[in-house]
């Protein structure tokens, strides 16, 4: 048996031996070169290989794959397709010889895609009868005078190693040629939604998808189930989680007996705080044993973040057996991951504190803005990732900003999750609607009861990692105003989920409400608390959270040096520092990543790390 291995080269010069070096056990290594400038050519021919330069103009992939093919030697037996940054694993040979009896003319096969993304693929062909189609996104069909006879291995005989220096550049518009060749292709439609999903076309996904759902041969299940998950992902970024939870479920009942669609939904519940749903969801999952090699098919399934979805769902539904079980199978499978390590001791008994997440929240009025959402907002969230490293952020809103650059940077940071809701209306019969603030201010407490972790105001910027105070019940800050009374302030919050100090404040606040005094119930109220219950709360003096008081600007305008170093040494040791942006709202708001770089004042010194 005679084995040919063949391929399209372009600039190649850093994959060629690495390449032919696998492939050295085939008889005849065959490489079109398509016009390399480097020394692809040559280190190729140092190898052993067989090149030949073509030229295809307009390109087209299945063009460029037929020629190649059409140099393999006619006395070869098989085929091996592959690309110069894809290599064959040892034991491929003895593998293909194993199979190919009895009028083969097609081997399926293992492919690992990268890092453990595995999935069947058929690159090995008879010589003779094949030829490749579609522009892109090709594919080998054997001729209709032919019978296929297709043999299956479950080896991974090709591994592709990728070159992050490729472009794509080029694949939608081929992708959109092909469509006009042939309108009712659906491989074409599929790998034309999908390049617009990659490129974050969001809103041209959906149709596009929805078009390939409505053609009559789209019946593959694997491919039908990732265009609607992906229809959802979709509708999940452009927040309209109505229908992306449709479509999610959509995608579990197109193929309820695979992990992916699971695994999403769960994500979703997970980021939505759906705890019952998201622990339905991943124990749907977890039920499913065997698994599938689509090429669709997502490996995280097969990972530990089913299991740790599945333990944070417990945990926060009071499950604490479930959580420490699902807990130790993610641990298993990612023994070094230290989030999971420290989430074990939480689940286990072993940690007593508060749980590393902070939480945010940007209200609106009436479906306007209060404030539009500023740079200082992003660079609050910004500062939290990058100092406390949260294991989650989560940012609670009820109208996202349109087209707004600094919500869209802010939604990008590594472990934001935008949780969408609508502010509560009262709390203890007294009414809120209209008060985004007031509104804010009740469901702070009520996420730190029901979670426990840090609440930070958008204006606050974190300096030093609060770990410390995490072996406390609750911790604010306060200062001593006339007559020696005492005022906190609730733009940081530390506390641990259940705090009895979180929930005498959440009780007695709309008594306070009543008042009609100005921020009785989130400064006046928690002070009076804290003397009512000295045990259930850690009050810090303002320097740690507050240094800068609401009616000194010296942070945002002082300039002259001594002024500026005596303005910063106010904030030495301080773990945050708030922005006061409510009354500074002429100048908080306006602050810009230039201003940062440009300005001497000392709340540019403050940014510009994070900046």
């Amino acid at each position: 048996m005679k084995i040919a291995v063949y391929a399209i080269a372009k600039q190649e010069a850093k994959h060629v031996k690495r390449f032919c070096d696998s492939a050295s056990g085939a008889d005849y290594i065959v490489i079109a070169d398509t016009g390399s400038t480097d020394d692809t050519v040559q280190i190729a021919r140092d190898c052993g290989a067989s090149v030949y330069s073509i030229s295809i103009n307009p390109w087209r992939f299945d063009t460029a794959r037929n020629a190649a093919l059409a140099l393999v030697p006619g006395d070869a037996d098989v085929c091996v397709s592959l690309d110069l940054d894809e290599v064959l694993e040892p034991g491929w040979r003895e593998e293909i010889e194993r199979l190919w009896v009895g009028g083969v003319t097609r081997l399926r096969h293992r492919f690992d895609f990268t890092q453990g993304h595995i999935y069947e693929a058929q690159r090995v062909h008879a010589r003779h009868g094949y030829i490749w189609k579609y522009p892109c996104h090709e594919f080998q069909v054997i001729d209709p005078r032919l019978t296929e006879v297709m043999v299956q291995s479950d080896k991974v005989l090709i591994t592709h190693m990728p070159d992050k220096d490729k472009s794509r550049s080029q694949y939608l518009p081929m992708l959109e040629m092909a469509i006009e060749e042939n309108p009712d292709c659906t491989r074409s439609q599929f790998y034309y939604a999908r390049e617009l999903y990659y490129a974050s076309r969001w809103t041209d996904v959906i149709p596009a998808y929805e078009k390939y759902l409505k053609q009559p041969d789209a019946t593959w299940t694997a491919e039908r189930c990732y265009a609607l998950r992906i229809i959802a992902e979709c509708y999940h970024n452009l927040r309209d989680y109505g229908h992306a939870e449709a479509y999610y479920l959509k995608s579990c009942a197109e193929y309820p007996t695979v992990r992916d669609p699971w695994l999403v939904l769960a994500r979703f519940y997970y980021a939505r705080q759906n705890w019952a749903e998201c622990y339905s969801a991943a124990c749907r999952l977890l039920r499913i044993k065997e698994r599938n090699y689509e090429y669709v098919a997502l490996p995280e399934s097969w990972g530990h973040e089913p299991y740790d979805l599945a333990a944070l769902a417990a945990w926060n539904l009071g499950l604490k057996d479930q959580a420490a079980h699902y807990g130790r199978e993610a641990l298993r499978l990612s023994p070094n991951d230290p989030r999971l390590i420290e989430n074990m001791k939480w689940y286990e008994g072993d940690k007593d504190g508060v749980p590393n997440i902070v939480h945010f929240i940007h209200f609106s009025n009436d479906n306007r803005l209060c404030r539009p959402f500023s740079y200082v907002n992003y660079l609050a969230v910004k500062s939290a990732s990058e100092i406390q490293k949260p294991d989650n952020i989560f940012v609670y809103y009820n109208v996202a900003p349109e087209n707004n650059p600094h919500w869209i940077s802010m939604a990008s940071i590594p472990g934001v999750s935008l949780v969408h809701m609508e502010p509560p209306t009262e709390h203890g019969g007294v009414t809120l609607s209209g008060f985004p603030q007031y509104q804010a201010d009740v469901v702070r407490l009520q996420k730190l009861y029901e979670m426990g972790g840090v609440y930070m105001d958008t204006d606050a910027i974190t300096l030093k990692p609060l770990n410390e105070f995490f072996k406390h019940d609750c911790v604010i800050s306060g200062f001593n105003i006339d007559n020696d009374d005492i005022e906190t302030n609730n733009s940081t919050i530390i506390a641990r989920k259940g705090s009895a100090f979180i929930k005498h404040w959440l009780e007695r606040m709309p008594d306070s409400l009543r008042t009609g005094v100005w921020a009785h119930h989130c400064a006046r109220l928690p002070a009076k608390l804290c003397s009512e219950y000295p045990d259930k709360v850690t009050l810090l003096d303002n320097k740690y959270f507050l240094p800068y008081h609401y009616y000194d600007d010296s942070y945002l305008k002082a300039s002259e040096p001594e002024d500026v170093r005596k303005t910063l040494e106010m904030a030495d040791g301080s773990y945050v520092v708030h922005l006061w942006e409510t009354f500074w709202d002429k100048i908080v708001p306006q602050i810009t990543s230039d201003f940062v770089h440009d300005s001497g004042t000392p709340i540019a010194h403050l940014l510009k790390r994070f900046a």
